[in-house]
């Protein structure tokens, strides 16, 4: 008895080293797994169409090392002042998220239209799309995410910046990609629509020429030029 005591324990001993070696396990393969995410997005955006040829690997790795900076930029961006009372959207209104995040993209980008309506192209499969600032806020908000509303210190900005969106972008139907030409409109995605619309539509003043990059939804509010500041207004 005494000895069937001491195997029975021997056991018990074996298959809980067992298991930790096998959680270990793991956690390490996870873990390779996500030193290499950067490389396998890549790789699975290409070869979904999402990435074009023009943009090679260092370009998209330098990218989300951009983006990621940017989100914790603009995470502890406080509220302008003046706006934390009463806030009603305006026309040419920035809407910024961290909440999206897949095939390695991080964040999401919108331009108000008018004081009720949004613009934006959600991602592959989509083209651009109207929704109620509601519809936003129900998205792209709560649950540990954040989505930010920013506004041009020029008056006259938001308005033209929103005319050229409504103009070029709604009822198209373009496709969602991305490349490094910031001139083109089809194919798109969020980020660049936004920033199109202020360069074109407002001024080309408005936002500093990035040159041949891919723009983060993060890089707006830092991108824009000191007289056209896009200021945060509200979070939810």
């Amino acid at each position: 008895k005494g000895e069937n005591e001491i195997m029975k324990k021997l056991i018990f001993f074996v298959l809980i080293f067992t298991l930790i070696i096998s959680f270990s396990s793991i956690g390490f393969f996870e873990t390779a797994h996500a030193e290499n995410s950067n490389i396998a997005d890549y790789q699975d955006l290409k070869e979904k169409g999402i990435l074009d040829k023009s943009v090679d690997e260092e370009q998209w790795n330098k990218y989300l090392e951009e983006s990621k900076q940017g989100e914790q930029s603009l995470a502890n961006d406080s509220d302008g002042t003046g706006y934390r009372s009463a806030f009603h959207l305006r026309a040419g209104d920035v809407l910024i998220s961290n909440k999206t995040s897949s095939w390695g993209l991080t964040g999401h980008a919108a331009i108000a239209i008018s004081s009720k309506k949004i613009l934006h192209i959600y991602g592959s499969g989509h083209h651009p799309a109207v929704h109620s600032l509601s519809w936003f806020k129900k998205r792209y908000s709560g649950k540990g995410s954040w989505l930010k509303i920013y506004r041009s210190k020029n008056s006259k900005a938001g308005p033209k910046a929103a005319a050229w969106a409504k103009k070029n972008y709604v009822g198209k139907k373009y496709n969602y990609g991305i490349n490094m030409k910031l001139k083109s409109k089809n194919p798109t995605y969020c980020s660049k629509i936004v920033y199109q619309a202020y360069k074109y539509g407002a001024s080309k003043k408005s936002i500093y020429d990035p040159g041949s990059h891919i723009i983060s939804p993060y890089a707006l509010p830092n991108i824009s030029s000191k007289s056209y500041k896009l200021r945060k207004v509200k979070t939810y």
